[in-house]
């Protein structure tokens, strides 16, 4: 006898209205983790965001100065520089480089930095250990490899376990100001980067042009409150304001 038939697939639903379909997005894999945490973080954090518009002046020309005679291999981008500088701040003010798990807060000695790399399928957060204690150079080697190897699908677990405060820059697609970035569970704060413009400000009582980057950093509000996230943004715009300090 022959076979029975296999029975057919049920259709797809159809759009709301009647809407053609261009593609489906199956929610599993990178996407489906990536969903899971952040609706974890944001049922569970009583999440406060702060923005600053800081003048990135002196962080420009610290980078030019030593990117001058360097090759595109060795030269440091200004997200390297903003990783020193994040960790910097963080040893003046420890509360925000910390893990929390519901019952008890840990502030951690070193700042293992988690760096949000966007892929072709969602985002992945490698991590730079001790850029507290790392020179510029090698934190630049190591965003360098580990971008490389988020491209190429070459991240393991080592790689992307550990964070204890978070960097996402949104800057350098050029049309964000500010955003409220969603902070990554155990961890306790993350610093969103915008774009930089050119923007007319106060100098001494005269009007001067001066490149803004925009900063949001987001915090939990269970175990940070406001005054510990405005000495860290406090911190960290002194920082700005002198780079060099944070990178010898």
């Amino acid at each position: 006898a022959a076979a029975p038939a296999t029975p057919a697939e049920p259709p797809a639903p159809a759009a709301p209205g009647g809407n053609a379909v261009l593609r489906r997005v199956a929610y599993v894999g990178m996407r489906k983790a990536i969903g899971t945490a952040m609706a974890a973080s944001w049922a569970a954090v009583p999440l406060v965001t702060q923005h600053a518009a800081i003048d990135v002046s002196a962080l420009l020309d610290l980078r030019a100065r030593i990117n001058r005679d360097r090759d595109a291999e060795r030269r440091v981008s200004l997200t390297d520089l903003l990783i020193r500088i994040t960790a910097r701040a963080l040893v003046r003010v420890p509360e925000l480089n910390a893990v929390f798990d519901g019952h008890e807060l840990q502030i951690l000695r070193d700042v293992d930095m988690g760096l949000a790399i966007a892929v072709d399928d969602g985002l992945v957060v490698p991590v730079i250990r001790a850029a507290d204690r790392r020179s510029i150079d090698e934190i630049a080697a190591d965003t360098k490899a580990l971008a490389a190897k988020a491209r190429t699908r070459t991240l393991v677990e080592a790689d992307l376990v550990g964070a204890t405060f978070t960097i996402s820059n949104e800057g350098v697609f050029g049309s964000v100001d500010h955003f409220t970035p969603i902070v990554p569970l155990p961890q306790v704060a993350i610093l969103g980067v915008g774009r930089t413009v050119d923007t007319p400000v106060a100098v001494d009582g005269r009007v001067e042009i001066r490149p803004l980057t925009g900063f949001s950093l987001s915090h939990d509000h269970r175990v940070v409150d406001g005054a510990p996230a405005a000495k860290f943004l406090a911190a960290f715009e002194a920082l700005l304001a002198n780079p060099i300090a944070a990178v010898v």
